[in-house]
């Protein structure tokens, strides 16, 4: 079965077409980067694909079951269970530390705030250096810093995507 599947997509914004008729398949297993220019739609089919924009035509799927048509919540669960996504402008939240941006979407999808899961968002933040900032506020750290503890957070629920 396929991960991913776009069915004779089809995105536009207002007379600007972005997909006319997309159709691509992403296996289970695999690595895959969408280049191209500035304004191609790249992050708009990144935000279909994670459930955050279901304004186009045609099926897109996740293993078998299709997005569109889902009720926000399905969505939401959606995507902390199965997506990590790591956004242009990071949206950490700036009130908290590195560490509780990190844990989070664990306690989204109803995990407790235990030692177990502090572990793991400590080893992914020291993974991708930054684990003498884990208590540190958001708008201290440099940009670097932040795509690294947003990055921690995106792969804290072990996404099947990133």
């Amino acid at each position: 079965m396929k991960l991913i599947e776009l069915r004779h997509v089809r995105k536009q914004f207002k007379d600007r077409v972005l997909y006319r008729d997309l159709t691509y398949s992403f296996p289970s297993k695999g690595f895959y980067a969408l280049v191209g220019p500035s304004g191609s739609g790249k992050s708009t089919l990144l935000e279909m694909i994670a459930g955050l924009d279901t304004t186009y035509d045609g099926n897109l799927l996740f293993r078998g079951t299709a997005l569109r048509g889902k009720s926000e919540e399905d969505l939401s669960s959606f995507r902390l269970t199965s997506v990590g996504y790591l956004r242009q402008g990071y949206d950490l939240l700036d009130l908290e530390n590195a560490l509780d941006n990190v844990v989070l979407p664990l306690m989204a999808v109803g995990f407790d705030k235990t030692e177990i899961q502090r572990k793991r968002a400590k080893d992914l933040l020291l993974e991708f250096g930054v684990g003498d900032k884990e208590e540190k506020s958001i708008t201290l750290l440099s940009g670097g810093e932040k795509q690294r503890v947003a990055l921690s957070r995106a792969l804290i629920t072990e996404p099947e995507v990133l």
